[in-house]
């Protein structure tokens, strides 16, 4: 009898109800591959109950039970008790952990989680492959790229993080159906209400990865994967008639400098009479008059894209890959077309003065980006060149525990890499903040505000 599949969403403290777009490509894919499933979104669930509720879901007899974690904001610590009352339940149960956080260190996982397998990466194939190898009874997960798992027993002379095997898998630069969204085993209206009661828009992916090489920033893929504008605009249609929502938002970082790829997706919204409105994600130097042009007949609303800093010193040595006396004519440009701009800026760089963020205030002024961003803390993210550059010079002492310990990721300070006194930094953070935040609008319905009440 094959073992039962579960995929679980764990809450993760935040400032916002977010839908899960990993577990709805990850349905869809095992739905393409005819495996049955059981998905358990906890973010529904009344903070109270998510434990009672996940344990009757738990089956006794040994299942699958794949979890996915961000690094931050208290998941992983989430996440370890959950899989914790399932080995409870049955210690036979075979726990599997993906996303971002075990994609970028693997080998940390599983040393010191109770997952017995990470799967590293995309899972559209490795996970399918996982468990028909478990179903089939002939399980190697060496021979499964993308999975993870920590080697039994101990072995004289071979350190620890030498006994985790497993093979990157390769990235998938064309997005085929399986990576679509399939939204059914989503509690919709719980969402949908929320997105309208507080005036934000639908999420959505068009692509994989990003361009960028930046020292803060960690990429799940190497690379740029794209779905074909077709896929992207079902989902949306699907959205629009089903739910009545016709406002969306690209989460992935490069969808509109995809050039080709944008151009198409607006002759095929065109071609269907669709109408919508969208905010879309792309580095400052792609934007250019075409993007604009096609972006404000066709529905463009906003544009989110990072700046960072305002010194071109600090772009440079963190491999930003665009010059500071560029920006403001991109941002010239977005104003003459009437596109809104989010601007994303960075404090707390080592080589940071305060004359920096005396500056970062007058382009910030001077550029009409009040309320129009957002500000965070230099934050080493799991992974990262700046991760490992901590690691190696002892500012994180203990991996294991300095990721239990991250809370409301770039938005509470970590470390502090200037030479300036905490209050200082953190009196510019709260004073940009101040000036550059985007109007947040809190929902007023008890479901959600119980569920934001851990709130930091």
């Amino acid at each position: 009898m094959p073992y039962d599949v579960f995929i679980v969403n764990v809450s993760r403290k935040s400032v916002q109800v977010q839908l899960p777009i990993w577990l709805t490509v990850l349905a869809n894919t095992l739905r393409l591959h005819n495996i049955d499933f059981d998905a358990i979104d906890l973010v529904p669930v009344d903070t109270a109950d998510r434990e009672r509720v996940f344990r009757e879901r738990i089956p006794s007899k040994p299942a699958i039970i794949g979890f996915n974690i961000m690094a931050g904001n208290d998941q992983i610590n989430q996440v370890e008790k959950f899989a914790g009352i399932a080995l409870d339940i049955n210690p036979e149960h075979i726990i599997i952990y993906g996303g971002a956080l075990p994609s970028s260190m693997p080998e940390l996982l599983l040393n010191n989680c109770k997952c017995a397998y990470i799967l590293v990466g995309e899972g559209e194939k490795a996970f399918p492959a996982f468990i028909r190898s478990i179903w089939a009874g002939n399980f190697r997960p060496d021979n499964i790229p993308g999975i993870f798992y920590r080697l039994n027993g101990s072995i004289f002379g071979i350190k620890p993080d030498k006994m985790i095997v497993g093979a990157r898998v390769n990235n998938m630069y064309q997005l085929t159906a399986l990576s679509a969204s399939n939204y059914e085993s989503l509690d919709m209206e719980f969402y949908i209400k929320y997105l309208k009661e507080t005036n934000q828009s639908f999420d959505i992916m068009g692509s994989r990865g990003c361009k960028g090489n930046c020292s803060f920033c960690h990429k799940l893929v190497q690379g740029i994967g794209v779905k074909s504008p077709d896929m992207i605009l079902d989902e949306m249609a699907g959205i629009i008639n089903n739910h009545d929502l016709d406002r969306f938002y690209f989460v992935d970082e490069n969808f509109l400098e995809i050039k080709a790829l944008y151009k198409d997706f607006i002759v095929k919204k065109q071609r269907l009479g669709m109408n919508f409105t969208y905010r879309g994600q792309c580095r400052i130097d792609a934007i250019d008059e075409e993007i604009c042009s096609l972006g404000r007949d066709n529905g463009l609303a906003v544009v989110a894209t990072g700046i960072e800093s305002v010194n071109q010193e600090t772009l440079n040595r963190v491999s930003k890959g665009i010059r500071i006396r560029d920006v403001e004519g991109k941002l010239a440009l977005l104003r003459k077309y009437g596109i809104g701009v989010s601007a994303n800026f960075i404090v707390g760089f080592p080589w940071d003065t305060e004359k920096d963020y005396i500056d970062m205030i007058d382009f910030i002024k001077r550029n009409g980006l009040e309320k129009k961003g957002k500000l965070s803390y230099l934050t080493p993210s799991p992974g990262t060149r700046l991760w490992r550059e901590c690691v190696n010079n002892g500012q994180i002492k203990d991996e294991w525990e300095f990721i239990k310990s991250l809370g409301n990721l770039f938005f509470e300070r970590t470390i502090n890499f200037t030479k300036l006194p905490d209050e200082v930094l953190d009196h510019y953070f709260n004073e940009i903040t101040a000036l550059i935040q985007r109007p947040v609008t809190y929902p007023k319905s008890d479901t959600y505000l119980e569920k934001l009440s851990s709130l930091y």
